[in-house]
């Protein structure tokens, strides 16, 4: 069961990226993801189960996973907007590399000579985004994306967040914390929209795009929730692989919606870094 989940969840995820590119290129990345962000929230509220109650002592991981994933929706929208989907989706691949690391301190999960071999072909498949030819050149011109530096924040904040997953949903119904999570991070964010003063402006960016922004906020929550679901089935080494294939599906989508540019060289890297992440969860 926990394959439906993860395939629907690509799925969802591949389309939320794709609207979330389109509604940020020229908005403002706060407004945009906090209205995207309120969305989510309200889409999950019909799991609510009012009869449910948190433990107190999963209040710190509950707030701390809040904390983090409202950074990563921010960094995650300003990572779009300042570069290609095509190649931030990739990009994102090492991100079960961080959450590999991170499993093996906080749940002691082995790194084995199988795994450091899936790391090498992310590596790798990150050097062939641009020109696997001429790798210096490569590896250069991601070092100096703006969007790539954005995305590399993005990872570290979700690859946290992952692995408090994994702890929280031991002891908690995966529809109740995604509803309470994307709330924590609603209201994380209405508190730096109100701060920023774009209060104004979020209302206003809303009125003029609506459906780009609901329908990008609806399939970030259903994809979220379908996350949510799989990882109480599967470990985090083994789901987190699976998720990333969405990459490919965005590298295809940018081509043929976006028309964004050096296809043949991303869908080429990109599938050699899925195929490391694949070696990683093996």
């Amino acid at each position: 069961m926990w394959q439906i989940y993860a395939f629907l969840s690509v799925v969802a995820i591949s389309i939320a990226v794709l609207l979330n590119k389109i509604a940020v290129r020229d908005r403002d990345v706060s407004v945009v993801t906090w209205g995207l962000m309120g969305v989510a929230a309200f889409c999950m509220l019909p799991l609510i189960d009012f009869s449910f109650s948190i433990p107190s002592n999963l209040y710190p991981y509950v707030f701390a996973a809040g904390a983090v994933y409202s950074a990563a929706a921010l960094w995650a929208s300003k990572s779009y907007k300042d570069s290609d989907i095509s190649l931030i989706a990739p990009i994102k691949n090492f991100a079960p590399v961080l959450v590999l690391l991170l499993s093996a301190i906080f749940l002691g999960e082995a790194v084995t000579v199988q795994k450091m071999i899936g790391i090498f072909f992310v590596f790798i498949g990150a050097i062939a985004l641009e020109n696997i030819k001429k790798p210096h050149h490569s590896f250069k011109a991601l070092l100096l994306n703006d969007g790539v530096k954005w995305a590399f924040l993005t990872m570290v904040a979700m690859s946290l967040g992952h692995i408090l997953d994994k702890y929280i949903l031991f002891n908690l119904d995966a529809g109740m914390f995604s509803v309470i999570l994307y709330w924590i991070i609603f209201v994380m964010l209405t508190v730096y929209i109100i701060f920023k003063k774009k209060v104004g402006l979020g209302i206003s960016t809303i009125r003029k795009a609506p459906y780009i922004i609901f329908f990008a906020g609806f399939f970030e929550a259903l994809s979220f929730y379908l996350q949510m679901l799989a990882l109480r089935l599967v470990d985090v080494s083994i789901y987190v692989p699976i998720r990333r294939t969405y990459s490919i599906v965005v590298v295809i989508l940018a081509y043929y919606v976006l028309n964004e540019k050096n296809i043949r060289n991303k869908l080429f890297g990109v599938i050699l870094m899925v195929i490391g992440v694949i070696i990683l969860g093996l």
